[in-house]
């Protein structure tokens, strides 16, 4: 398995086709805090891709999946790689929305899908979890900059792949 490439404090968010527009003030109440190192500086930078361009970066250290089960589009697709029909179901019921993945395509890559059941149980999912979803980042890069991996990151999903995780947050 190659290691995956990128910045340990970059955050490539795959969505939906113009969702960006959207959900951009949460991902900045998510990502955009600063520390004074003397200067300031932020400690995670986001970029937003469509779904379709997955394939160009599915390597990346640090990917984010958001997506809303009243939406099909090509996330869905990439989602259900991941999740089982329970899964979706647990998303369905609110019992978790949360899954969290190390290695998913590449060595010391860190993966999280979070899930509503339409736009705007998603952005209140994202803006309930935001804390949780920035240290999960901010606890990767920092396991992988000393040299060592998160083992088990929590909660196992559904699905039977070996080394597929997911986290109930």
């Amino acid at each position: 398995m190659l290691p995956a490439g990128g910045g340990e404090n970059y955050v490539v968010i795959v969505q939906r086709e113009n969702q960006y527009v959207d959900f951009e003030k949460t991902y900045k109440e998510i990502f955009n805090r600063i520390i004074y190192t003397p200067q300031p500086e932020h400690m995670i930078k986001f970029m937003d891709i469509p779904s379709g361009k997955l394939y160009r970066y599915k390597l990346q250290k640090n990917l984010l999946i958001v997506e809303d089960l009243a939406g099909d589009n090509g996330n869905m697709d990439i989602i259900k790689r991941f999740l089982t029909d329970t899964d979706l179901a647990k998303v369905r019921n609110g019992t978790q929305n949360i899954f969290g993945f190390k290695d998913a395509w590449a060595k010391y890559q860190y993966l999280l899908i979070v899930m509503g059941t339409d736009q705007r149980n998603l952005n209140d999912v994202l803006l309930r979890y935001k804390n949780s979803i920035f240290q999960y980042y901010i606890d990767g890069s920092k396991t992988t900059a000393r040299g060592q991996h998160i083992e088990g990151i929590g909660q196992k999903s559904d699905k039977k792949n070996e080394g597929i995780r997911g986290v109930r947050v």
